[in-house]
């Protein structure tokens, strides 16, 4: 589609909240537009195009990369968040050229990056609330 419609049913209502507002704290979308795919390539009788994909990988419609969700730069230290794009880019590749081995090594450390990176994300809050305490 190429519209989204955010439907706000109410607002919390409470003493400091006079004027009946309401916040958006964040909105993260994925996916490609419709006029992106092209309609030309067919898909068999059940709807399923697994055989387009297997033919050529220029057919294979766009992987989305799930780090370049908003929560991901909210749960994790901006360096340990550009480094998990970099490694779902270089996993991507790894998959387009057939090389599974490598893809997955990749996600293991993609895995591991993102326990350790989540850890010290909660280290920095903690440092920052301490820091604010004095």
């Amino acid at each position: 589609g190429k519209f989204v419609k955010l439907r706000i049913n109410e607002n919390y209502v409470n003493k400091l909240n006079i004027y009946n507002q309401v916040g958006i704290v964040a909105v993260s979308l994925l996916g490609t537009l419709e006029d992106d795919l092209d309609s030309s390539i067919p898909i068999d009788s059940s709807g399923n195009d697994q055989h387009i994909m297997k033919k050529s990988p220029a057919l294979r419609p766009p992987v989305v990369n799930s780090y370049n969700d908003l929560s991901v730069d909210m749960n994790l230290d901006p360096q340990t968040a550009t480094k998990l794009r970099q490694l779902a880019e270089a996993k991507t590749r790894a998959i387009d050229q057939e090389d599974y081995l490598t893809a997955k090594e990749i996600k293991s450390v993609e895995q591991e990056l993102k326990t350790l990176g989540s850890k010290l994300a909660q280290l920095d809050m903690a440092k920052a609330a301490a820091v604010a305490d004095e």
